[in-house]
């Protein structure tokens, strides 16, 4: 198609987020197009958003499974997530297809480099490290910032948790575990976390803030502004902060307004010292 013939231009010419508006308006006319969303997934690869490219790379491999360049796609993709051993499997599974496909191969050799300097940094890193446990913590700690990159949120809080076993002291694993917790709708966890932060940090924005939206989810607005408020004492002008108190202010504004109680029945005198009837 012309979009598809102009993005590709725009893409030699390393105008990657042009090319990625030109595929994306071939899409409207062809959106069933493989070719389309797997050069919108180099381009949002040639980025740094793998994501997006991981994304658009999986639609290809749905639309035309036995296209090699669909796999090479996916594969860049986890390559730039740090997901090594899906990108390897992507790769091979390139070359099943085609085994002569330069584009697989070369991606094939550069994930086995990143494997040597993983293996690499892991040997340094223990020989510098105090102890076990802060080399184990160090890992679990990327591999929670790596699926919060990928906005895989159940494995942020999967790491953050075995982190946390290690070490029960530090602020920021519980409070992107709050963070987790609050995307999953775990809004009881994602307030004990959030507490937690505070506990540790009093003078840290970030607490209050997770503080507040658990409250939000939980429905409890009036404690969730309070948390919120509290937010503003350290950066008054967090535009996050203000919006979460005016979506609490307007969910307040919408609750069902209770009719006042029914007057007492008067007392019927007649009846009111009678002794109930044994039942039959």
């Amino acid at each position: 198609s012309t979009q598809s013939t102009w993005g590709n231009k725009l893409f030699t010419q390393k105008r990657y987020v042009e090319a990625i508006d030109a595929f994306t308006k071939g899409m409207e006319n062809d959106q069933y197009n493989p070719i389309l969303y797997s050069n919108r997934s180099g381009a949002y690869c040639a980025l740094g958003n793998y994501v997006k490219a991981l994304n658009d790379a999986n639609v290809v491999v749905l639309l035309k499974p036995k296209w090699a360049k669909a796999y090479s796609r996916r594969a860049a993709a986890n390559h730039g997530l740090g997901r090594l051993d899906e990108a390897e499997a992507s790769y091979l599974k390139a070359l099943e297809l085609e085994p002569n496909n330069t584009q697989a191969k070369e991606g094939l050799e550069a994930v086995k480099k990143s494997y040597l300097e993983e293996d690499s940094k892991k040997g340094k890193l223990e020989k510098v490290m105090e102890t076990k446990d802060e080399f184990y913590i160090k890992q679990f700690r990327d591999k929670a910032k790596q699926s919060m990159l990928a906005q895989d949120f159940k494995g942020v809080a999967k790491w953050s948790t075995k982190a946390l076993e290690l070490d029960r002291t530090d602020p920021l694993l519980y409070s992107n575990r709050s963070y987790a917790y609050c995307l999953l709708e775990e809004y009881e966890k994602s307030l004990e976390d959030a507490i937690k932060v505070i506990e540790l940090r009093p003078d840290w924005t970030k607490g209050y803030s997770l503080k507040g939206e658990a409250l939000h989810g939980l429905k409890k607005y009036d404690e969730s502004i309070e948390a919120f408020r509290h937010a503003l004492k350290f950066e008054p002008k967090n535009a996050h902060i203000l919006k979460g108190i005016e979506l609490c202010e307007r969910e307040i504004r919408n609750l069902p307004k209770f009719l006042p109680a029914p007057p007492p029945e008067k007392e019927n005198k007649e009846n009111r010292y009678m002794v109930p009837r044994a039942p039959k």
